[in-house]
C-alpha cells in the first residue's frame, strides 16, 4: 500500500525547486560574483538553497500535526527529481569570468594553503571520473538501443553533482586541507568499474575550515 508522502513537505519541496529555478534565471542579469548575489537574493527569499526537513508520519503524529493532505509516492519522487535537475543547473551556472579566473589564479600564487602536488592529483581524479561518467552514459545508450532508465539517469546525475560540488570547492582560493580531504573523501565514495557506476550515498560533511 502506498501512504504517499505529506503534502506540506511535497509543497515545501516543490518552493525549494521554484526558488533555485528562480535565481537561475534571475542571476545573469545581476551584479557581481556569484556569494554576493546568492547574499542579496537570500534577503528576498530567506528559503534559497534551504533543502526541506523531511519528516515521516510517526514525527508529523507526534507533533499533533495530523495527516493533512498527502501525494503519492510517484508524484512526490517527481518532485524530487526536478529539484534535483534544477540544483544541477544551478552548479552549470556557476561559471567564473576571466578575470575572476586571473585574480584567483594569482591570489593562490601568493599564498599556497594546500599541498599543491595532492591538489592537482586530486583535480585529475576528478576529471577522469568525469570522462569515465560520460563515456558510461554514451555506451549504456549505445549498447542497449534504449534510453536509460530514470533510476539510471538520477544515479548519474547524483554523481555529476558530487564532482560539479568537488570542481567548485577545489577553485576555492582560500582551500583548507581539511576541505582538501573533503574532496578526496568524496571522490573515493564514487567508482566505476566493468562498466558499472557504484555511488556511497553516506552523507560527507563539508569542513567549516
Amino acid at each position: 500500500m502506498d501512504n504517499g508522502c505529506p503534502g506540506k513537505i511535497a509543497q515545501q519541496f516543490q518552493q525549494f525547486q521554484v526558488l533555485l529555478q528562480r535565481y537561475i534565471e534571475n542571476e545573469p542579469y545581476e551584479h557581481g560574483r556569484r556569494p554576493e548575489i546568492y547574499a542579496r537574493m537570500r534577503l528576498l527569499a530567506p528559503n534559497l538553497l534551504q533543502v526541506p526537513e523531511f519528516i515521516d508520519e510517526e514525527e508529523i503524529k507526534e507533533e499533533g500535526g495530523g495527516y493533512g493532505s498527502r501525494i503519492s509516492s510517484p508524484s512526490f519522487l517527481m518532485i524530487m527529481e526536478d529539484g534535483i535537475r534544477t540544483y544541477m543547473n544551478f552548479l552549470k551556472a556557476d561559471k567564473e569570468k576571466p578575470c575572476q579566473i586571473v585574480a584567483s589564479f594569482f591570489k593562490r600564487k601568493k599564498r599556497p594553503s594546500v599541498d599543491p602536488t595532492l591538489l592537482q592529483l586530486i583535480k585529475k581524479v576528478n576529471q577522469k571520473k568525469k570522462m569515465k561518467l560520460k563515456d558510461l552514459r554514451r555506451a549504456g545508450k549505445c549498447l542497449r538501443k534504449r534510453k536509460l532508465s530514470v533510476e539510471e539517469e538520477m544515479e548519474i546525475l547524483m554523481v555529476l553533482i558530487d564532482l560539479k560540488v568537488v570542481s567548485r570547492v577545489l577553485r576555492t582560493a582560500d582551500l583548507s586541507e581539511q576541505q582538501l580531504h573533503w574532496c578526496e573523501a568524496k571522490l573515493s565514495k564514487v567508482r566505476i568499474s566493468d562498466g558499472k557506476l557504484y555511488r556511497d550515498s553516506t552523507p560527507l560533511f563539508f569542513p567549516a575550515h
